[in-house]
Order: C-alpha cells, then sequence, then structure tokens
C-alpha cells in the first residue's frame, strides 16, 4: 500500500502523538509499505528547523511550512464582520473560520493529492484544520481516508461541533481506548480501538542505579514523572501531593525528567510557579533533568519506585506501559482514557485529579509497601507484553488500512 500520515508534528519533536505515528509508520515501512509522513516544519524547542525533505527509517518525510502572508490576509478578510455575514448565508462558514484560524494554510491537501496515495490518516486533530485538508484533497483524488483524532474527551477543542461533521467524512476511525470509541460512535459506526504500544526490546538494558548515583539519590524513595512537560499532565498536583509526603516521608526523592514537545509549549523549569512554593530544604529534594535522550528513557524509569502521572486530559497515556516495562507501579488520574489503562489495585492505582491529599496518600501507601509495589509492577508489565507492543498495535492497524481500501467504493 501507498500510505501517507498526515499530523502536525513528526520526529523528533517528542510526544505520544509523535511516537504512534513515528513507531507505526517505521514498521509498516519495513513490512514493504510506500510510507510518507506530512508535518508541519515548526521550530525545534532549540530554535531550529529539519529539514523539508527526508527519510528517515524508510520514512519519506515532507514538513510544510504553515500558512503566508495570502492566507493571513484571507484570514483576516473572512474574520471581519462582514466577512462572517457572508459565510453565515452559506453552508461552509465553520469550515471556513477553522481554515481561518490555523497556522497550517493548504499545503497538507496540496501534498496528499500530489502522493497518488491508497491510504491517507490524519493522526491527532487538536488543530481541526488537517482533517478538513484532507477531505478537501479526496474531492480531487481517491483514496481510502483514516482518522486517528487522539480526543482528550475532557478538552474544548475534542467537543467542537466541527469534529462530529469530519468524523462522518472518514472511511475508518480509530480509537486508543474504549472511551474514545464510546465518545466517537454517535458520530460513525466505523470506528475500532486499537491502542498504542511500547518496544519492550529497548528497556531491556535499563540502569536504574546508574541514574541514582548521578543525581545522589541513593536508596532513598523515588517518586517520579518522566515525559513531556505540558501544565495538564498533573506535575503541580504532583509537587503539592510531595509537600505532604515529606511531612512523613522526609527523605523521599521528586524525579522531574522531561521537555518540551516544541517552542509552543515551554517546558517545567524555573520560575515555576509550583516549584516555588517549595521551601529550600524540600526544593533540595526534587531533581529537575531537563530533556532526556531514548537511550536514557529506561534507565529513569528504572530508577523509580513509583511512578505518577496525574493528568488532567490524555487519548492513552504511553508513559504508564513505558513505567510497567520496569515493573514499576503506576498512577492516573480518574478519567474515561486512564480507567481503561489502570485496573485499580490490580497493575495501578487511580485518584481524583487535582486532588494532592489523595495523591499524597496514594504514594505514602505505596512507599510503605514493598510487596504492593511489586505485585502492581509485575501484572503491569505482563499486560503491556501481552496487548500493548507496536507490533501488535501496527498489525491491527495494517489490517484496518487493508480493509477500508477494500470497502472503498469503486470511482
Amino acid at each position: 500500500m501507498k500510505i501517507v500520515h498526515v499530523t502536525p508534528l513528526y520526529h523528533p519533536f517528542r510526544g505520544g502523538a509523535e511516537s504512534y505515528t513515528k513507531e507505526v509508520s517505521e514498521r509498516l515501512a519495513r513490512r514493504g509499505h510506500d510510507v510518507t509522513v506530512l508535518a508541519l516544519n515548526q521550530r525545534m524547542p532549540t530554535g531550529q528547523r529539519n529539514a523539508p525533505t527526508e527519510v528517515l527509517n524508510g520514512v519519506r518525510v515532507r514538513r510544510f511550512d504553515g500558512a503566508g502572508r495570502v492566507h493571513a490576509v484571507l484570514a483576516t478578510a473572512a474574520l471581519t464582520g462582514v466577512g462572517r455575514r457572508v459565510l453565515a448565508w452559506t453552508d461552509y462558514g465553520d469550515v471556513v473560520e477553522r481554515w481561518a484560524r490555523s497556522s497550517y494554510g493548504v499545503a497538507g491537501s496540496l501534498h496528499a493529492v500530489r502522493a497518488s496515495p491508497d491510504v491517507v490518516a490524519v493522526i491527532n486533530w487538536y488543530d481541526g484544520w488537517l482533517p478538513l485538508q484532507a477531505c478537501l484533497a479526496r474531492r480531487f483524488r481517491s483514496f481510502s481516508l483514516v482518522g486517528v483524532p487522539l480526543f482528550h474527551t475532557e478538552t474544548q477543542w475534542s467537543r467542537d461541533p466541527l469534529q462530529g461533521k469530519i468524523l462522518q467524512q472518514f472511511d475508518a476511525v480509530v480509537a486508543l481506548t474504549d472511551h474514545e470509541r464510546a465518545f466517537v460512535l454517535p458520530f460513525t459506526s466505523r470506528v475500532r480501538t486499537i491502542g498504542v504500544g511500547v518496544d519492550e526490546t529497548a528497556f531491556l538494558n535499563a540502569d536504574g542505579h546508574a541514574v541514582r548515583s548521578r543525581y545522589a539519590i541513593g536508596d532513598a524513595p523515588l517518586v517520579g514523572y518522566i515525559g513531556r512537560m505540558a501544565p495538564y499532565k498533573g506535575i503541580d498536583t504532583l509537587i503539592r501531593a510531595m509537600k505532604v509526603v515529606w511531612r512523613l516521608v522526609p527523605d523521599a526523592r521528586l524525579l522531574l525528567a522531561g521537555g518540551a514537545a516544541s517552542q509552543s509549549h515551554p517546558p517545567l523549569g524555573f520560575p515555576s510557579e509550583a516549584l516555588e512554593s517549595l521551601s529550600a530544604v524540600e526544593r533540595l529534594r526534587v531533581i529537575v533533568t531537563g530533556p532526556f535522550s531514548d537511550a536514557e528513557k529506561s534507565s529513569l524509569f528504572d530508577s523509580l519506585d513509583v511512578f505518577a502521572m496525574p493528568s488532567r486530559a490524555e487519548a492513552f497515556g504511553i508513559s504508564y506501559l513505558e513505567a510497567w516495562l520496569r515493573s514499576k507501579p503506576v498512577i492516573g488520574a480518574r478519567l474515561g482514557s486512564t480507567e481503561c489503562i489502570i485496573d485499580h489495585g490490580t497493575d495501578g492505582e487511580l485518584v481524583a485529579f487535582d486532588d494532592a491529599d489523595e495523591l499524597a496518600a496514594c504514594i505514602l501507601r505505596l512507599l510503605g509497601d514493598r510487596e504492593r509495589r511489586l505485585r502492581l509492577g509485575s501484572a503491569g508489565h505482563a499486560k503491556t507484553i501481552a496487548r500493548f507492543t507496536w507490533d501488535k498495535v501496527t498489525d491491527a492497524v495494517e489490517r484496518l488500512y487493508r480493509d477500508s481500501c477494500e470497502n472503498l467504493p469503486s470511482a
């Protein structure tokens, strides 16, 4: 199959959506498919841009520029009072407004047409203009259209009424959890739950002792968050919870590891309101590593006693799987998507999001019960290997792509 993946950002940008696109794209390419990724050529957190065209691990990557000056002029006109009144007389007012507010122009649609694909899959819909571009492209060329929206169902962008209209235009939709599938079903029945995966081989040579030695942690109890530093991940709640933990376990340490996905998502740094709330003594108990390499990730997880990500919104939460690969107990928030991943009391714990006291009580319970930590971590590891590897995910995605092509009406 000739496959095009359209997504806002691609490797070396980091995040759950970027990992999904990279891992599935590379595995499909290794299976003999012709895979192209179309993504915005946005500046990296360090300020530089990536090459506009390159081949990475068998995947052709084309990065297009954002909206230009012509788009800016037309968009300004469309968003004026007169422009809105004119658009109100048509059936396309909401579509034009989405285009006007987007940073993507129409380059994605043009590239998709030129690629002559069998399948176009649009991954990560937080900016609704990308799936709309794919719908536009299919007016000019026939291909199977697959959506991987990655809805964070608690967020406003996921509940935009236009998303429902877009879903109805797709031949197939991938949901990461049964919670997301239920969210999509009112708009289309063409949805399958597939999930995400991890590469178990990348975590085999982890060395948590090296991390503890590097940061002079020793044998102290270590709680950590490892991932992209974004406000909705609940890092502020975790810091507040640790203030309670330290009253009873003053030698405990908190590890915060990760950087930004892009310049538009600044990393947790200094000053930070949550960190500034700590006393000088408490601040010495926090290790902030900043960005880390893929090679370091497994050792960071291996160094922990407890992994906590009380996120306020998730499509899935791949970091839970990564912690489980090192048999660590995990703590998440009681969200629909997270409740589909963590079995409370079996392989992890669930707490109310934004509740620092409940989170602190959960952390204290786990730090004080080594057997419980081992049991939860072992159960999570077994579940991850059985259900959530990238090869299993790619098998399911490949089947869905083939089915959607076979069911495509003849031109």
